[in-house]
Formats: C-alpha cells, structure tokens, sequence
C-alpha cells in the first residue's frame, strides 16, 4: 500500500496503518495491525517462539550455527 511522502508526514505511520486495517475489514478480510518492525509484546513472543523453534531444531539433530543474525532496526528482534 503506497502513500505519498506528504501524506505519511500528514498522518503518520500508525494512523495510515489503521485505516487500511479499516478498509480491509470492510472487505471482509481479517487483518492484524503491528507497529514498525514488529515492536510490542505479541511481536517480541514472536521472536521468542523462533528461538525456541531453533532449539527444538538443534535437539532433534539439526546442525547448529556458529553465528545467528538478524536485521535491527526498532530493537524488537533484540528484546525478543
């Protein structure tokens, strides 16, 4: 979904996520609105939950990484 650079400076981020949430509602189409980046607690479980997907993975004789890495722009992959 593309909006102009003077909109987003207009309506922020959040309020253009909310009303597009909106209009996919009234589609009939069930969507979930999350901040930039995935940053609020349902976000950080999520990252939880992978982490412990990985071990799972590992215990069950996967092979295990010298090295995890992972993009970081708002913090949430690091506070998960």
């Amino acid at each position: 979904h593309l909006v102009s650079e003077e909109k987003f400076q207009e309506k922020g981020a959040w309020t253009l996520i909310q009303e597009l949430k909106g209009k996919l509602e009234e589609k009939g189409v069930h969507a979930y609105a999350f901040p930039s980046g995935g940053s609020n607690s349902l976000g950080s479980w999520g990252y939880l939950e992978s982490v412990r997907e990985l071990c799972e993975q590992f215990h069950a004789g996967a092979p295990k990484p010298d090295r995890i890495y992972f993009g970081c722009g708002s913090g949430g992959t690091a506070a998960g």
